[in-house]
């Protein structure tokens, strides 16, 4: 138990469900299952939730590690030679991440979805993954079936980087991290906390605003500052259909009302989340330091067909990361995990050691 004082608290309840093989029946998969459930209580300070991911995440390793080799006598099963099947459920505070993971000799990569998505975002690059890695999408905190941890701005991306702590250190390290958008923005985040246990990071069109300003691109920093200070103003002022800005921004003129109704009402819901997130982006303070502390290989992809300020914040991270290298995706947008999708599996299967997806096919 942790605990600071701190009358707002809750809790963090952990379960975890045992490896089972992908082909075992029904019955040995229900014999298999065991659930372990872990209470923390958790302030909302950002201190506290910390200290508290850190111990959560010592603590799904090791039951990962038990989990396992039980699983693996139980199914009188060899560890590298058969695939497994695994499902965490994490609740932080409420914030529950669903991921499926294949469990296999080669390396592990955890996708970190952008503003308005989740985990699901990644369907169609995982479908793409089949076989290739193990592969692990969470839902960042405020998304999919996750509350929001509250935090100042400035603060937030941090926090929701050590949210994610757990997921990276649960898996077999040297690993693939791979984030999109604004998870490319939690991404770097979580590089620089824990670099030594990385293969590689995979950035899809980050949206580091704060890189500009690192690199002293201080005039594209403003005009992108301008523009997304008033989309915010009219997302809080409760405008209908504020988020069209956004949207079209990055995606293309008239996307959003080219957008079946489903899709508009989706976006709409999630308009207030987006909004967190833009002013989190440009209130980040992330620190060039940090960023050299990112020692593996980098690959900075963006669409050919994305607004320049895509292009721009790649430019300042290539400045400014180590060992990082520039890709293109022909024809993509910001939109490219649905409309390329076999092109960003190719790109995270070469940058986890693998033959490109496409040579698979």
């Amino acid at each position: 138990m942790v605990s600071s004082g701190d009358d707002a608290t809750r809790h963090i309840r952990l379960n975890c469900t045992e490896l089972t093989p992908v082909g075992a029946s029904a019955s040995s998969r229900r014999a298999a299952i065991r659930r372990v459930n872990c209470r923390l209580c958790q302030p909302r300070s950002v201190a506290t939730v910390l200290r508290a991911a850190a111990i959560s995440s010592r603590r799904i390793r090791a039951f990962g590690r038990f989990a396992l080799f039980i699983s693996c006598i139980y199914n009188k099963c060899v560890y590298m030679d058969n695939p497994f099947r695994q499902m965490v459920e994490m609740d932080l505070g409420e914030i529950e991440r669903h991921w499926t993971m294949r469990t296999t000799q080669r390396t592990p990569v955890l996708l970190l979805h952008g503003s308005s998505g989740a985990g699901r975002s990644w369907k169609r690059v995982v479908e793409r993954l089949e076989g290739v890695a193990p592969v692990a999408a969470p839902d960042l905190p405020g998304h999919g079936s996750s509350i929001p941890l509250e935090a100042p701005a400035s603060e937030r991306t941090r926090v929701a980087a050590v949210a994610m702590l757990s997921h990276l250190e649960a898996m077999t390290p040297p690993l693939t991290l791979v984030g999109h958008s604004y998870g490319g923005n939690v991404a770097l985040h979580l590089a620089a906390l824990a670099p030594e246990r990385l293969a590689g990071l995979v950035l899809l069109e980050p949206v580091c605003f704060r890189a500009l300003t690192l690199a002293g691109a201080s005039a594209e920093f403003q005009a992108a500052e301008r523009f997304f200070a008033a989309y915010v103003s009219v997302v809080e002022s409760g405008a209908p259909d504020a988020i069209a800005a956004m949207v079209d921004y990055w995606f293309g003129k008239g996307v959003f009302d080219a957008m079946p109704p489903p899709a508009r009402q989706h976006l709409n819901r999630a308009a207030a989340a987006n909004a967190r997130d833009v002013a989190a982006s440009f209130a980040d303070r992330i620190e060039a330091e940090a960023l050299r502390r990112i020692a593996c290989p980098v690959r900075l992809v963006a669409g050919a067909a994305s607004p320049p300020v895509a292009g721009r914040i790649l430019d300042a991270l290539e400045q400014l990361l180590p060992d990082a290298c520039r890709e293109t995706i022909a024809g993509a947008t910001h939109a490219m995990l649905d409309s390329h999708p076999v092109e960003v599996a190719d790109l995270i299967a070469r940058a986890s050691g693998q033959a490109p997806v496409s040579a698979m096919a």
